[in-house]
């Protein structure tokens, strides 16, 4: 296994701009024609996708913890690839389909004011909610919903990055035409392709989108120096349902336990590692054991048994109260829970929040994800993880039905290779042993037709607390022949030949 990280921030405003203007130039977009030239729906789109002036206060183009040079930050990259997805349906069809989820996403935030652990979002558009996200953060980043852009924003950003490919991959067009029509509800897997595409071709390959039709066909024809290849590419939903309901039933037993820490009156964050499925434990559980431990006499105190190990701490407020001094900080952000918990909330984990203080709106219209705090009066969260072999097992899926479905597509008699693409979101435990299942899975396959290769691409998004596009991408890859990694990308979100000189193990260890 390869393990790479993409990490990427801003740089200096006016840089910016030049960089967008050449960029609107280089690509012939509508921006180029004189505004008085302009149709109304195209001045309005430019006003919409101006960038805000906070990018102007961040001066790194690279993350420092990034393994990869970024070469363009992040309003040009998301721009880019919002353009080539939104001329597929033109500007007019756009602002309509844009319109709807802006008032779907404000009807949404303002129901949600008063929520620190706000319900899921979900839009029947979902293409549409994506390019929405990326207008949010060229244009109106405070309000940008960073749990859900964190998982979002990264893939059309690479894509943004990659397009510089396209002249070499044959129906690119149609394909994000499909995804803007056809797969409006449900355009992941279509995302997908197209990275992988575009990764072909930045390996020197000409790529051709193959069309679908009523016999199953490989979603790709790829060709380099004589050599001939069928791809076809699988991604998995991000989470098992399992998983899912495990963390709406864990919020539930917060909300339980809620009342008691308020009485008590302490900052306090809480690390509950359960030890059995939580379905089994009562509703009150949790909330006998902080009882228990409650109000803590010193700064930390702990439980543990053969259901749940507890672990509680005061908040420490000096980064928390030097943040307040000169900002105010998200309420529906990352970066609050990292103030409060520390080094108890690793990345990606599941958390619960309750907070009082003073708030303030900064968005254009008043809603939870444009809520900002300036005080913190009092304020106690949890980081929840369960290590029970049964959870475990459950969410630790294997790809070997996807990879099946995958197979199914092929032809007998030409040489093929599979990318089947996970997101890494449950934790170190689930993805080692998820990993355990693949190995042993794809070692004890037998009808694989003319495979070649399986490269398996483990997708980490990040909801950082200072980027807007952070991404780890660990590849695995098994052949069925002599082994050629300098021919096709074992890295489809990170630069493609990064796959052949990246650290090994897994970014989740």
């Amino acid at each position: 296994m390869r393990s790479l990280r993409l990490g990427v921030k801003s740089l200096n405003f006016r840089r910016l701009n030049k960089l967008l203007s050449s960029i609107r130039q280089n690509e012939k977009r509508n921006v180029t024609t004189p505004i008085a030239e302009m149709s109304d729906n195209e001045r309005r789109l430019e006003q919409l996708m101006q960038p805000h002036s906070v990018w102007d206060r961040v001066s790194s183009l690279t993350a420092p913890d990034s393994d990869v040079d970024v070469s363009e930050p992040d309003p040009v990259l998301l721009r880019r690839a919002f353009d080539v997805f939104v001329a597929q349906i033109g500007i007019d069809a756009w602002l309509s389909r844009r319109d709807a989820i802006a008032e779907q996403f404000q009807t949404k935030s303002i129901e949600f004011v008063g929520c620190v652990d706000a319900p899921l979002l979900a839009f029947d558009d979902t293409i549409a909610w994506y390019l929405y996200l990326c207008e949010l953060a060229i244009a109106r980043p405070y309000e940008l919903p960073t749990y859900y852009s964190a998982r979002v924003l990264p893939f059309l950003g690479v894509i943004g990055s990659k397009l510089r490919y396209s002249i070499s991959v044959k129906n690119l067009d149609g394909k994000l035409r499909q995804t803007m029509t056809d797969r409006m509800r449900e355009p992941d897997g279509y995302i997908f392709e197209v990275l992988v595409a575009l990764s072909y071709a930045e390996c020197g390959w000409t790529v051709e989108f193959l069309p679908e039709g009523a016999d199953p066909t490989p979603d790709l024809r790829v060709e380099r120096l004589g050599q001939q290849l069928l791809v076809e590419c699988k991604r998995m939903s991000s989470r098992s349902q399992y998983a899912i309901e495990e963390e709406a039933l864990w919020r539930r037993h917060w909300d339980e336990a809620l009342p008691v820490l308020r009485e008590a009156g302490q900052l306090v964050w809480l690390d509950v590692a359960v030890h059995v499925e939580l379905v089994n434990l009562p509703s009150d559980w949790l909330q006998r054991r902080i009882m228990a431990l409650s109000p803590l006499k010193g700064t930390e105190a702990s439980s543990s048994d053969e259901e749940a190990t507890i672990r509680l701490r005061t908040v420490d407020r000096t980064e928390l109260d030097s943040d307040l001094a000169w900002s105010s900080v998200k309420l529906a952000g990352s970066k609050l829970r990292h103030l409060l918990g520390g080094d108890w909330v690793p990345e990606n984990a599941i958390t619960s929040l309750s907070v009082e203080g003073k708030t303030k709106t900064s968005g254009v219209l008043p809603g939870y994800f444009a809520t900002y705090l300036d005080t913190v009066d009092w304020a106690s969260g949890a980081t929840f993880s369960c290590d029970a072999d049964g959870a475990i097992e459950r969410k630790a899926r294997d790809v070997k039905a996807t990879i099946a479905r995958a197979v199914r597509q092929l032809p007998d008699n030409l040489p093929s290779v599979l990318h089947v693409a996970f997101e890494t979101l449950e934790g170190p435990g689930v993805e080692t042993q998820r990993m355990k299942k693949v190995v042993s899975s794809i070692e004890g396959m037998t009808s694989m037709k003319k495979v070649i290769a399986i490269v398996l691409h483990a997708l980490g998004p990040v909801d950082s607390k200072g980027q807007v596009m952070v991404i780890d991408e660990t590849s695995s890859d098994f052949w069925r022949g002599p082994p050629s990694r300098d021919l096709i990308p074992l890295m489809v979100v990170l630069p493609a030949g990064y796959g052949l000189k990246s650290r090994k193990g897994a970014h989740w260890v």
